[in-house]
């Protein structure tokens, strides 16, 4: 009897084993797997659509043989997501995993089609993509860029990619727009979508691979050189005058660009002023390829709208999801002169709405706070520091109101102000009758700022 409750029990604990065990059958080994850091989406040739995962470079244990690049990207074309990560994985010796994704890279032609939001749609239901993920618009294709997020100067490839997260805190220049908030502003109920674009600057790549070549004619070109006869030594001095004299030609002409008057609200005319440019159109050389500047607006679930980084930092405010940046501004009483100054939103704005009349009535009112970054004599008179309060609060206010005139010609509610008047409705059927969408573009909006300045940034 005995022997035959042992053998029961015996028999239940194996099978009690059992279930866990198989949970190890299709397990994988952390170094079976590729995480994707980044994927890019751009229209395909022969397939719909082409993608590009970008996977970093992990050094051994010893910390030897490092590949000198930061990231390695596969490139495949498929129909959809999932069949692309299926395909590749056949061709690949470890399986790759999306669920790390930090940033996914969206090229402009697909953001301004209805492809985009059944991206997303797709993805916010996904287990193997976080809601979290970071979205970009993308003005060069985005396998490009991803091929630009790579290089010397990349060693760790995720930490260099939270680090640029935080530059919105920073600058205010680009948002930060994750899944889960793409989604929410594409649904087309309330605020509609900004997300920040991103490009290659082909300039500071030119730059760099010059620097390179320069570097690499010092160091083992130089017997090459002195073993020149006359004839070729005179046809490189020929080489290199006409080089200088195209590069000052092309400098003038840039130079003429910024001089041209023009206020650099459309892209490809720009000003001077970081703030008035886009992505890929800031004038420098050397560091990385890319460039986050600016942001697209939407409607729909498709662009609407692009803004550069002077008009994005004032969207932010509207939304109250600005931190500071720095602003340039010119002393009236010399206009020779410009003075710097880091402005800061101290809280969010304050909304007072009225929906009694036939035209939705918003007044909006903004809370900043300017430090000047260098010394400002007029700081240190009562009046004169007044005048200047008042000379960049004008400013501010008539470049927040055309950019509020031109969120409405295009119909996006952008700046959120469709949360404000929702709280006005005790039920979403209330909120649905009124079509927030038809009343946005006829409301009269005010803007009003709270704003005085203090001398030192450091105060």
């Amino acid at each position: 009897m005995k022997r035959k409750a042992l053998s029961i029990i015996l028999i239940l604990l194996i099978l009690l084993a059992i279930p866990p065990m198989s949970a190890c059958y299709d397990s994988l080994d952390v170094d079976d797997i590729a995480f994707v850091m980044s994927i890019g989406f751009d229209k395909g040739e022969k397939e719909r659509f082409r993608f590009t995962f970008q996977t970093p470079v992990l050094a051994d244990a010893s910390g030897e043989g490092k590949n000198t690049e930061s990231a390695v990207l596969i490139s495949i074309e498929a129909n959809n997501l999932e069949d692309a990560i299926n395909m590749a994985n056949v061709s690949l010796p470890k399986r790759l995993s999306t669920i790390s994704t930090k940033y996914m890279i969206f090229s402009e032609e697909i953001a301004r089609t209805d492809e985009f939001f059944i991206f997303i749609e797709d993805m916010i239901d996904s287990n193997n993509i976080s809601n979290a993920t970071d979205i970009f618009i993308s003005k060069c294709d985005a396998g490009e860029f991803l091929e630009g997020m790579k290089g010397d100067l990349i060693s760790n490839l995720p930490k260099m990619q939270r680090n640029m997260l935080l530059e919105p805190e920073n600058s205010g220049l680009f948002c930060k727009c994750t899944l889960v908030n793409a989604y929410e502003g594409l649904t087309g109920k309330g605020s509609d979508a900004v997300i920040a674009l991103c490009d290659i600057n082909k300039d500071a790549i030119a730059g760099e691979e010059q620097e390179k070549s320069a570097d690499s004619d010092k160091s083992g070109g130089g017997m090459a050189v002195s073993g020149m006869d006359e004839e070729e030594k005179g046809m490189q001095k020929g080489k290199e005058q006409q080089d200088a004299e195209d590069e000052t030609e092309n400098t003038e002409e840039a130079d003429a660009v910024k001089d041209d008057g023009s206020n650099g609200n459309a892209e490809g005319n720009v000003d001077d002023n970081i703030g008035d440019r886009f992505a890929g159109q800031l004038i420098r050389k050397g560091g990385l390829g890319i460039e986050i500047l600016g942001s697209a607006v939407f409607l729909d679930g498709k662009i609407a709208d692009t803004l550069n980084g002077k008009d994005t930092r004032l969207l932010l405010m509207l939304k109250g999801d600005f931190n500071r940046g720095i602003f340039d501004f010119i002393n009236k009483k010399d206009i020779r002169r410009e003075f710097g100054m880091e402005i800061r939103q101290f809280r969010k704005p304050k909304l007072d709405i009225d929906l009694s009349e036939a035209v939705p009535k918003i007044e909006c009112k903004l809370f900043l706070r300017g430090f000047a970054t260098e010394d400002i004599v007029e700081l240190n008179d009562a009046g004169r520091r007044k005048e200047l309060e008042e000379d960049v609060e004008r400013e501010l206010l008539m470049d927040i109101d055309a950019l509020m005139k031109r969120l409405q010609a295009t119909g996006s509610d952008a700046a959120d102000f469709a949360n404000g008047v929702k709280k006005n409705f005790l039920t979403n059927a209330e909120w649905d009758a009124y079509d927030w969408k038809s009343m946005y573009q006829k409301a009269e909006i005010d803007i009003d700022m709270d704003f005085n300045m203090v001398k030192s940034n450091l105060t």
